[in-house]
């Protein structure tokens, strides 16, 4: 944080508060399950599935997106399939 002006360092609090005010998780988790039902493959790459959550939600991140599919497959509502070589989520 050295050498920010104190605008830009609260203009960056700001930022990080509206991320997590504006229900995020809730709109990610839902352009996935749209995703994932919407085609007709069952299974996929996580790659293909950021690239469909990113044209309905365009400022999320790979991470945030990551954590929230992690967390559907700890819940059962997706299921992660792994060849060894290649890991697709379906």
């Amino acid at each position: 944080m050295r050498g920010l002006y104190p605008k830009q360092l609260v203009a960056y609090k700001i930022k990080r508060s509206v991320k997590k005010i504006m229900g995020r998780p809730e709109d990610i988790r839902q352009a996935i399950i749209d995703y994932a039902s919407k085609g007709a493959k069952t299974k996929f790459y996580f790659k293909d599935m950021m690239i469909g959550v990113k044209k309905t939600i365009p400022d999320a991140g790979a991470s945030e997106i990551k954590s929230i599919a992690s967390e559907m497959v700890r819940e059962e509502v997706l299921e992660l399939l792994s060849t060894g070589s290649s890991t697709i989520t379906g």
